[in-house]
């Protein structure tokens, strides 16, 4: 017997009218829906760290049940009650709310909702800094075993795991191949973000790596609702696939740090997976195939901020501006939706922010929606938080109107079931109306023969009405059967036609999955490229070290047997930052023995030290390649007895405090080897120099006593020249008074005399220069200050006093005396330098008693 699907032109073909009404507690898809509001959930996250180093920072936040309450700097109380509110501000509470309570409380309730066919949604509000990632995606650490679920996991990846669980323990329950029902399910994912009001898709490249990235629209489908248009959706088969692809969405959403959060989400991300539910039946010896499609939203959105608080700028500030924007509509669409109840027809702005348009079905459409908001205790935070709450109380007034996404075959199969059933009671119910009747017939007859004649006519007349009444029924038995059979033969004639589609879906589902796969491996080779560990790889691996913790290890790349090469370009493992072109150094792996190979004229160290040959590494070796790229190496196979938390311990600043204090010993050593080398030949040229110095101090004293001797002849030559002068004058004189003709015959006489006077006092002034030339340095340069200084002193004071400098010729050479004048008396004396210092500091002592005075 063939598989037949069911289709509405099928049906309509059909002159007679099969039933569609729903089957009882199922309300009818195309006749109503079912009224449900949002469920809203509270979590109180921890003090941080940060904020517990500041002395004003307080709990202000008690949680009693379903109800928060909030207690401000003034004393005032507010109190808010949720659905459900989660405390986990004290991991020593006994009441402490952990990632697995809040997911069973909060999402498990979805996951059963979309196996019965209903979309679903749950989205994270809150503040920058409050924890809505944390409990969304918990942290990147993830169990080995799929059996096992880390405590530090988020509401995403158990949500994922279950649902996929859910779908192995259904496909465990089918009969052997060829038996019904079957059941099947196929689960795809799509994970986009909307980042300045535009929407990007994170997985579009398929793990291609590619930097530019293409914004998509936003189209509206009428009867599904808003969707994105070309966004890849990729079918998976294992938690271990989905979860490579979550783990490449990740790493490609838009997060920066801001003076709030260290790892703020700069974008809202939207991980939607699509939940189709295949069932094959048998119907009356036929084979129909049904199908419940369920769209699961799991958004967090990014955190509100202030811009004072989060010292935001440039692309941060237009960042804060678009999410603000996007959060304020979202207000506006819940307030919209919260205040409609009872309004015909009320507007509702979804179409104001990308974020609303998109989630249009699950705030007021058909999805069943959940809301998790999250708040700090903090007191800095009051206003942040009273707002929040404020928020989320609107929320839990929405109401939606869910029903059940199933394709329009199943409604026919169950209609057809229903009619089957209600035909076989009837049945039923004919044969126990003829027993009926044929029991009080034969009484009757009884009666007659007893003498009840005047009767008869009234049981024939019953007779009659009972046996047209057979007649009706077994013509209607007879239409419904006909009506059966002609719509079985309008279905199987169209056998051939829906096992030929069949084999084609079931041919598109086998290509879809080699798809996928393939995309799959795709994907795991660019993670593998970009450093990012995915699967359960052992052997040894370089892990990035970085100066912000939230990015130290977080790229681990897998270093292949043989021979890894390292740098800009033309490399296994290309880093841009270098500046040397080509290989940097290389890494040969043979069986797990790492050894390093580094390249001449590149600066390469290991665990701080300049390595210059080939060198072998170990796990937890540090590689720091030009100063510019910090890494660790890790090797699984031969560090399984090496302890983790030292491996946390070699983080960046031990690696880089390691490096400088390497190199602030090799510097050292290399500054005393050159400043030995220094002062040697500084030694070598001192002793130079000194010889030098000694040679030109010996011709200096030469020459000085060759010129004193001229000087001392000079001198001498000067005496006897004056001494001559002097008796010529004399002679003159007497010669005047006793013979006046004696006068017209001394210019002749005394011309040569007046002549050699001359030229002697002009090679004599020539000695003096030179002499003065050479004595330079014996006149104290502020000399000249001070002797202006001393003369405006005795100005002002209104002595009679001069003081002017005067060179003298002595024995040992030109010195310089200081003549001062007394003006009155018209009287000289001579003062010697040090004589000169004490009058003039005496003459300042009088100024400065003068002033104070």
């Amino acid at each position: 017997v063939g598989l037949i699907h069911l289709t509405p032109d099928i049906v309509s073909s059909f002159p007679g009218k099969i039933s569609t009404s729903p089957s009882p507690g199922v309300e009818d898809i195309y006749g109503g829906a079912e009224s449900t509001t949002v469920f809203v959930g509270v979590r109180v996250r921890p003090i941080s760290t940060r904020e517990m180093l500041s002395p004003d920072v307080k709990n202000i936040i008690d949680v009693a049940g379903n109800t928060i309450s909030i207690t401000s700097d003034s004393g005032t109380v507010h109190s808010f009650s949720y659905d459900h509110c989660f405390n986990s501000s004290d991991p020593l509470d006994p009441l402490y709310a952990s990632q697995e309570a809040i997911y069973v409380a909060v999402a498990q309730p979805l996951l059963e909702k979309a196996y019965e066919g209903y979309n679903t949604c749950l989205f994270a509000y809150g503040q920058t800094g409050s924890g809505k990632s944390y409990t969304m995606l918990g942290d990147d650490l993830y169990s080995e075993s799929e059996l096992e679920v880390p405590s530090a996991a988020g509401i995403i990846p158990r949500f994922c795991r279950d649902l996929l669980n859910r779908a192995d323990y259904l496909h465990s329950l089918n009969p052997p191949e060829g038996q019904l029902p079957q059941s099947r399910i196929e689960v795809e994912l799509s994970y986009i973000e909307i980042y300045n009001e535009r929407i990007y898709d994170l997985l579009a490249s398929g793990g291609g790596g590619t930097d530019c990235r293409e914004a998509l629209r936003v189209r509206e489908h009428p009867k599904d609702g808003p969707y994105v248009e070309g966004v890849a959706r990729h079918l998976v088969s294992s938690y271990d696939h989905l979860q490579t692809w979550l783990l490449l969405g990740n790493k490609e959403r838009s997060i920066a740090a801001t003076g709030v959060n260290e790892k703020s989400s700069r974008s809202h991300a939207v991980f939607t997976i699509k939940l189709t539910h295949i069932q094959v039946e048998d119907v009356e010896g036929e084979q129909l195939e049904s199908s419940k499609v369920s769209i699961i939203n799991l958004v967090d959105l990014a955190g509100s901020e202030r811009v004072a608080a989060a010292q935001s700028q440039g692309d941060r500030l237009k960042e804060g501006v678009c999410i603000n924007k996007s959060l304020l509509t979202l207000g506006k669409v819940i307030t919209a939706l919260a205040e409609s109840e009872g309004r015909r027809r009320p507007f509702i702005p979804y179409r104001e922010s990308v974020l609303t348009y998109l989630l249009k079905e699950s705030l007021g459409g058909n999805s069943r929606t959940a809301m998790i908001a999250t708040v700090s205790p903090c007191n800095i935070y009051l206003e942040e938080t009273l707002s929040t709450l404020r928020y989320a109380q609107q929320t839990r007034k929405i109401v939606n109107h869910n029903y059940i996404n199933e394709d329009p075959t199943a409604v026919i199969i169950r209609s057809l079931k229903e009619e089957v059933e209600r035909l076989r009671l009837q049945h039923l119910s004919r044969n126990s109306c003829q027993l009926f009747y044929g029991e009080t017939l034969a009484d009757e007859e009884q009666l007659d023969r007893d003498g009840a004649t005047d009767k008869e006519k009234d049981l024939l007349e019953r007779e009659n009405a009972i046996n047209q009444k057979e007649i009706e029924n077994n013509i209607a038995i007879q239409y419904k059967e006909e009506e059966i059979e002609a719509l079985r033969e309008q279905l199987r004639f169209q056998q051939l036609q829906c096992q030929q589609l069949l084999t084609e879906n079931n041919r598109s589902l086998e290509q879809r999955l080699e798809e996928a796969e393939a995309q799959r491996q795709q994907a795991l080779e660019s993670l593998r490229r970009l450093g990012i560990a995915t699967e359960k790889e052992t052997g040894p691996v370089l892990i990035n070290l970085s100066e912000d913790p939230q990015l130290s290890e977080t790229l681990s790349y897998k270093l292949k047997n043989g021979i890894t090469s390292l740098g800009r370009s033309n490399c296994d493992l290309t880093l841009r930052g270098l500046h040397t072109d080509n290989v940097h150094c290389s890494i040969k792996n043979k069986n797990g023995d790492l050894q390093l190979l580094p390249e001449a004229g590149r600066d390469t160290y290991v665990n701080g030290k300049l390595i210059s040959s080939p060198h072998t590494l170990h796990h937890n070796d540090r590689l720091v390649l030009a100063g510019i790229y910090y890494f660790r190496f890790g090797n699984i196979v031969k560090g399984k007895d090496s302890n983790r938390e030292t491996s946390k311990k070699m983080d960046f600043y031990f690696t880089k405090e390691e490096l400088l204090k390497e190199q602030e010993r090799r510097l050292q050593k290399e500054a005393e080897i050159a400043i030995a080398a220094s002062k040697a030949e500084m030694e070598q040229e001192m002793c130079r120099q000194r010889d030098q110095l000694m040679r030109d101090i010996e011709e200096a004293q030469s020459q000085l006593i060759s010129k004193q001797q001229l000087v001392c002849e000079l001198e001498g030559t000067q005496s006897k020249l004056e001494t001559e002068k002097q008796l010529l004058e004399e002679q003159i004189l007497r010669d005047r008074k006793n013979n006046k003709s004696l006068d017209l015959s001394l210019p002749s006489t005394g011309f040569p005399n007046s002549q050699l006077l001359k030229e002697v006092q002009a090679v004599f002034n020539e000695s003096v220069q030179e002499i003065r030339k050479d004595f330079t340095q014996v006149y104290p340069p502020m000399l000249r200050f001070q002797i202006k200084e001393a003369n405006e002193i005795c100005k002002k004071l209104k002595n009679p006093y001069e003081f002017t400098l005067q060179e003298v010729l002595t024995e040992s050479g030109l010195e310089v005396i200081v003549l001062i004048k007394d003006l009155q008396h018209l009287m000289t004396a001579t003062l010697t330098l040090d004589a000169f210092q004490e009058k003039l500091q005496i003459l300042r002592d009088i100024v400065q008693v003068a002033c104070c005075m």
